[in-house]
């Protein structure tokens, strides 16, 4: 049986001095944070807090991407207006199949407010929520396989290395938890 205690990926980098809250601030152009390759098996949830300095077109706030063919097995962003989720993409562009291969629900951005972001992967489903609140839920064709994918905070690659779709701003309290938590259990560790 998988544990239900989260990997909790600490990133401490002050936001301002003397501050309690810590983040990574992303600026944007070519930052981002590589996580490795994790394997959180078939059933998991991916959670962040999110504050954007500005708002890009594209934003990634996570992605898990093989890089010999540049598709994502997983990856969370804000494209084109919308929260979009994949999983298993079979192309390297996101936002360009939504509905067919990608959750993407149009729902504002704001620079400067900060939001809590969840997605929920059980099997081939997943299901987003932000800030506690259902967005969404898809079927992929396909459920993630783990093996030669890297995790990256603030990126993405469309199909060239990372640094597609930069996140401008804060990604704080990132978990990776070992199964499919539930909108009751999300809410309540927000």
């Amino acid at each position: 049986m998988r544990s239900h205690l989260p990997l909790l990926l600490a990133l401490l980098v002050p936001t301002t001095a003397g501050a309690q809250q810590y983040a990574v601030r992303l600026d944007g152009t070519v930052d981002y944070v590589q996580l490795g390759n994790l394997d959180p098996g078939a059933d998991f949830t991916f959670e962040a807090w999110v504050q954007a300095d500005a708002t890009p077109i594209n934003q990634a706030v996570v992605s898990a991407a093989n890089l010999v063919d540049g598709l994502n097995a997983f990856l969370v962003g804000h494209v084109a207006g919308d929260w979009t989720v994949e999983l298993e993409d079979d192309d390297v562009f996101e936002g360009d199949d939504c509905g067919s291969g990608a959750l993407c629900v149009s729902q504002a951005f704001s620079a400067g407010v900060p939001t809590h972001v969840a997605v929920a992967v059980s099997g081939a489903t997943a299901t987003l929520y932000v800030n506690g609140a259902l967005l969404g839920s898809y079927t992929s064709g396909a459920a993630p396989t783990w093996g030669t994918e890297t995790w990256v905070l603030g990126a993405e690659t469309d199909g060239a290395g990372f640094g597609a779709d930069a996140f401008n701003g804060l990604i704080d309290e990132v978990r990776i938890w070992g199964s499919a938590r539930s909108q009751a259990d999300i809410q309540c560790t927000m």
